[in-house]
Parts: structure tokens; C-alpha cells; sequence
């Protein structure tokens, strides 16, 4: 299933999505940094090396 056709799944069920700039993006990542440095030692590098994959696949 393509990108295009899982997004217009998961709105056909109700949900809103919201696509962000890649200034968004950005501010998001920023923004959400403290959270990494504080839970990334505590989950371990292979499902924080995994995840980081995943997002940048997107």
C-alpha cells in the first residue's frame, strides 16, 4: 500500500492529518530534543537506531 493510499485510510476512518513543512519539521525535531537525549540511553540504541531509519525513509 502506498503512502498516498494508507493516509487516505486513516482519514476515510475520521482521523485528522496534519503534513508539516520541513520548517515544521524541523522545529518539531528541535523542539523535541530533550525528550531524545532523555530517553534514547534508557531504550537503547537498536530501537532508537530503528526508529531513526524509519523517519528517515520518510
Amino acid at each position: 500500500m502506498k503512502k498516498s493510499e494508507r493516509l487516505a485510510a486513516i482519514q476515510e476512518r475520521g482521523v485528522t492529518v496534519t503534513e508539516l513543512s520541513d520548517e515544521q519539521y524541523q522545529a518539531f525535531v528541535d523542539a523535541t530534543q530533550s525528550v531524545y537525549e532523555k530517553w534514547a540511553p534508557r531504550i537503547g540504541d537498536e530501537v532508537v537506531n530503528a526508529a531513526q531509519a524509519a523517519i528517515d525513509a520518510r
